[in-house]
């Protein structure tokens, strides 16, 4: 579609509109991702019966409900609301609440649940005071969305039989913003919607369900045993949620994810026992070759591109550093902000400097100390823990503390005046308010601003105990289930652009490999 019938579309004659989109999602997504206004993304991730045509094939699954009466004619509605915008939607964003009705004569709500809510405790927020569900509609209460934020509805419906694919509307209004709805309902496949959806509206709901015939995918090349996958804390997040769908998928799996850091996690499993090696695989933030520090780690795979962002403290005035002051910081060549000339040429605040940098085995400490650092160490750490005081470092050296994970940097970036910290994108965007994104040079951590010269990132290796072809069985199936296109929405979704993207399509910045 041009991008005048869009413009059109969305826009339209009152400016603010529920728009159904009817091209590509990830083509209309990155397009509004572009524009500034609040966003709120709709995405229908499935929209069915549950039961195969013709009837006379028998029923596939029966669905027992609260009153213990057999559901007639069982239909289930997964979708997933996101705040895909650059600004925060407040509580005072919602002209009229957002809803969702479904279509249909006799179509009726059996039951709702919100999963899958990040951050985690948006999840009571949606389920409590002002969460209304009637007859065939959901009403959402004013909740606060931070930039990254999102859950799923599950929806159970009875009475959806002759009514072709069941319908689904959502209305509500943004002030100065738009709510983006993609219908597209092919994403889950009926394997990962009887495994992961529906067992997890049953479970909140209390609902009884007997599966008869489940056909199983004949896509899902699942193998069983006993996983364990290490590394990189910043993609961890990432592999857990796609860890947990092969798992529900493939039953017989188990699969533990271990955020020890990228250098800890290689070498792990460099020095793996031969028993133990083919049962292993490690994340890591950038190309380790094997046969020089690791020589029994092999690349797996390529996953995904990812960002990395500076981020301080939220009551600090400084928002766009040039790339050169920045490594002064993290050299521990200053020890207050005013000795630091940003981006328009005035001077930082009189604060103390507090750099939160990582440990030794953090591969997103070797991104810094590659691209920002052209290859020389970032200094160590001067005090404790990140609370010391001034008095308990050098009067003249800066205040640098030293954390080992993800999660670890922004706690303490957002605790304490004065802080800096370096994390991957999507993490900082999953804090929200707690600490502010720097851009550098004018350039943020967006793929756009990548493609534009953001020098820092890399991408997120997959390594094997020597050739993944000699490795276990469920070690070789997972490894080619996160580098399968099937995944690239997920990761998408996720905040990292995939390597291989949907379609097949290679993402070009993978073969730079920072």
């Amino acid at each position: 579609m041009p991008s005048l019938a869009l413009d059109w579309l969305l826009e339209g004659p009152y400016g603010l509109l529920v728009a159904l989109v009817v091209i590509g999602g990830g083509t209309a997504l990155n397009y509004l991702r572009t524009r500034r206004e609040k966003m709120l993304s709709f995405r229908v991730r499935f929209n069915s019966r549950l039961g195969f045509d013709p009837p006379d094939a028998g029923n596939v699954v029966r669905l027992i409900g609260p009153d213990h009466t057999e559901i007639p004619d069982p239909g289930m509605v997964v979708a997933r609301i996101k705040n895909v915008g650059r600004s925060s939607i407040t509580e005072q964003d919602y002209v009229h609440r957002l809803g969702l009705t479904f279509p249909g004569t006799d179509r009726r709500l059996v039951t709702v649940d919100v999963t899958e809510a990040r951050p985690p405790d948006l999840q009571d927020l949606l389920t409590g005071e002002g969460f209304e569900v009637h007859d065939n509609r959901i009403v959402l209460p004013r909740v606060h969305l931070n930039p990254g934020s999102e859950f799923k509805l599950v929806a159970l419906l009875e009475h959806t039989s002759g009514t072709g694919k069941p319908a689904v509307q959502t209305n509500g209004i943004l002030r100065n913003g738009r709510i983006f709805l993609d219908s597209d309902g092919r994403r889950l496949r009926r394997s990962t919607l009887i495994g992961a959806g529906l067992s997890t509206l049953l479970a909140g709901a209390l609902v009884a369900v007997l599966l008869v015939g489940l056909p199983p995918d004949p896509r899902a090349e699942c193998a069983e045993g006993e996983l364990t996958v290490n590394g990189s804390s910043a993609f961890a997040d990432a592999v857990r949620t796609l860890a947990g769908q092969y798992m529900e998928r493939c039953r017989g799996s188990r699969i533990t994810v271990d955020a020890s850091g990228s250098i800890e996690g290689l070498n792990e499993l460099d020095n793996a026992p031969p028993e133990d090696g083919p049962r292993r695989l490690t994340l890591a933030d950038g190309r380790f070759d094997g046969g020089g520090e690791f020589p029994n780690v092999e690349i797996a795979g390529t996953l995904a591109v990812v960002p990395f962002s500076f981020v301080v403290h939220p009551a600090l005035p400084v928002t766009d550093v040039p790339r050169a002051e920045l490594a002064k910081v993290f050299r521990g060549d200053v020890s207050n902000w005013n000795e630091i000339t940003l981006a328009d040429g005035t001077r930082g605040p009189d604060t103390e400097v507090r750099v939160v940098g990582r440990t030794s085995t953090s591969g997103s400490r070797t991104v810094i100390q590659k691209l920002l650092l052209d290859g020389d160490p970032p200094a160590g750490n001067t005090v404790n823990s990140c609370a010391a005081a001034r008095t308990e470092a050098a009067v003249e050296a800066p205040i640098i503390c030293e954390v080992s994970s993800t999660g670890a940097v922004i706690d303490a970036v957002s605790r304490y005046e004065g802080a800096i910290g370096y994390v991957d994108m999507p993490n900082a965007v999953a804090a929200g308010t707690a600490v502010t994104q720097l851009t550098v040079d004018g350039l943020g951590a967006t793929l756009d601003d990548l493609n534009d010269g953001y020098p820092i990132w890399t991408v997120e290796y997959l390594y094997s105990h020597g050739p993944l072809a000699e490795t276990a069985d469920l070690t070789r199936s997972f490894a080619g289930f996160l580098v399968d296109a099937d995944q690239a929405d997920e990761i998408q979704q996720l905040g990292y652009p995939p390597c291989v993207q949907v379609g097949s399509v290679p993402q070009g910045l993978c073969s730079k490999g920072n």
